[in-house]
């Protein structure tokens, strides 16, 4: 299982629109469950998806959005985090954004940043 969680701009409320992308994701084939959290005044809300890899990309998710209301929700970003076997989470920080024609046009990997501790440490030693 994964999953996805978008930010989607164009939202104005957690009923109507929320409710409109809900309905739309949930029947993607290979989706579990979606849930919706917007908060009035948010510039993106966000619809976090469960969903099977084997059975769908987040790409669907994207195509499937961005075609509700004649195109007024825009994906912003994906975060995907993906269960590997062993029950563990290995949590993909890739940051899409997408592009009007759903393409992707950037990946952002995780990189890990040094201990400001122990740069500070460093540098008064030297």
């Amino acid at each position: 299982m994964a999953t996805a969680d978008l930010g989607i701009s164009g939202m104005t409320c957690e009923m109507m629109c929320g409710g409109m992308i809900k309905s739309a994701l949930v029947k993607v084939p290979g989706v579990e469950t979606t849930e919706i959290a917007f908060h009035d005044g948010d510039v993106i809300g966000h619809a976090k998806v469960t969903y099977d890899p084997a059975k769908v990309d987040d790409s669907k998710f994207v195509e499937t959005v961005q075609a509700l209301a004649d195109g007024q929700y825009k994906v912003e970003s994906i975060a995907v985090v993906k269960q590997v076997k062993g029950e563990k989470q290995v949590q993909s920080k890739q940051h899409d954004h997408v592009q009007g024609n759903g393409t992707s046009v950037s990946i952002i990997p995780e990189v890990p940043m040094p201990s400001l501790v122990a740069v500070l440490l460093a540098l008064v030693r030297a």
